[in-house]
């Protein structure tokens, strides 16, 4: 399984593969701001200063969560979650494996999604 580097965890990589499409809307949302013609100008220059933060916030955690190899770290978890529904006999461990199996699948869907926008 592929390990996270020191000084990051699973929790460090989970905030970052969510915060991604959360900046990804609060962008968006911005657009659709300066998109119009009858907004304040105030707005208007709020919308800016978000795209102008968040999308290099974006480009960067995009940029960690390929150094960090998450998508490997999930494989991993899929692999020995496959193994303990080949070999193990414990009905509770076998339910647990198989919700690893389905949550990790969704997540490295989003992260090969994420990856596949840049």
């Amino acid at each position: 399984m592929g390990d996270l580097p020191d000084g990051v965890n699973q929790a460090d990589a989970m905030f970052t593969m969510m915060m991604i499409p959360h900046h990804e809307q609060a962008i968006e949302m911005s657009e659709l701001v300066l998109g119009r013609d009858d907004i304040d100008p105030e707005i208007v220059e709020l919308a800016e200063e978000i795209i102008a933060a968040q999308d290099p916030e974006i480009e960067l955690m995009e940029e960690w969560l390929d150094d960090w190899g998450m998508i490997e770290h999930h494989e991993g978890a899929i692999d020995m979650a496959q193994g303990v529904l080949d070999d193990g006999e414990s009905t509770d461990v076998a339910e647990l494996a198989e919700t690893i199996i389905e949550t990790q699948q969704v997540e490295i869907d989003l992260m090969n999604d994420l990856l596949a926008e840049r």
